[in-house]
């Protein structure tokens, strides 16, 4: 084996343009040639989160989040493992 310095770029599109990368200190970008953060995605749609029955939840882990299609609300989980929901009210 040896080892290789720089990014991990995924090139596509008609024009070849890089679509993501992973650094070095493991940051993936998606849309952005600097991801910041873990993961940095520079775009203007959105990102989509698992969605599922309140009977589907998962073993809670802190920072987990999805959309709970039974009450629809979105829920997450804190460090100390409590259930929060985001819901909007009118």
């Amino acid at each position: 084996g040896g080892s290789y310095s720089g990014a991990l770029r995924f090139i596509g599109g008609g024009s070849y343009t890089e679509q993501m990368r992973i650094n070095d200190d493991g940051n993936v970008g998606i849309g952005t040639t600097s991801p910041a953060v873990s993961l940095d995605i520079s775009a203007t749609d959105a990102i989509q989160v698992p969605v599922g029955t309140t009977a589907q939840r998962p073993t809670a882990a802190a920072g987990m989040i999805r959309y709970n299609s039974t009450d629809g609300s979105f829920e997450g989980y804190t460090s100390e493992l409590l259930l929060i929901h985001l819901a909007v009210t009118t």
